[in-house]
């Protein structure tokens, strides 16, 4: 952007994430007693939020809709399943062998910058270290708590992200979203 408008100030970004379920369908219900859920819109947010909005007002008053089981929250897909599942996860030997075998982005502290992200190897240990505006540093294991990938730096959100299978973490290592469901671990000093 800065080469296209010259003395132009970023000072936000925008990030979204697409959710696809197995099935190509949105989940649009309840998940739980008092919870009704619409997620997995895979880019149609306008159509599938509008649509979960009717059947959420349809829930709170009682009524039938005809939609419920199309796209509800429990249903599971047998036929074609394991395919997804292959297709999906094809890239996770790769990423497991590459960061092995790949080393630390950085040797010191001292070469993250403000805002930035690195991993470093510290008394043996992936170490995913990032900087602070205020110049602080967060150091936490780099190794992804649900099957073990190497977490990559997202200088947009500046965040750690799991290149195989999506997991997200704040700097200091707390879920952002799955399918991780344990926070990073604190790195050792």
């Amino acid at each position: 952007m800065t080469k296209l408008v010259p003395g132009i100030e970023l000072t936000h970004r925008w990030s979204g994430q697409v959710i696809e379920t197995p099935d190509g369908l949105p989940y649009i219900g309840d998940t739980a007693p008092h919870q009704f859920a619409g997620t997995g819109f895979s880019g149609n947010g306008l159509t599938f939020g509008t649509l979960s909005a009717m059947m959420a007002a349809d829930r709170i008053l009682g009524r039938s809709n005809p939609w419920r089981e199309l796209f509800d929250t429990g249903r599971t897909k047998i036929r074609g399943g394991s395919w997804n599942y292959v297709r999906e996860n094809k890239d996770y030997p790769y990423y497991m062998v590459r960061d092995r075998f790949a080393g630390a982005e950085a040797r010191s502290l001292r070469s993250i910058k403000r805002g930035e992200g690195k991993i470093l190897e510290s008394n043996g240990e992936q170490v995913a270290a990032s900087r602070n505006n205020d110049g602080s540093v967060t150091m936490v294991s780099a190794i992804c708590t649900h099957m073990g990938c190497l977490v990559d730096w997202n200088e947009a959100e500046r965040t750690w992200d799991c290149p195989c299978h999506g997991s997200r973490f704040t700097p200091k290592g707390a879920v952002i979203g799955g399918p991780a469901e344990t926070p990073l671990s604190k790195a050792h000093r």
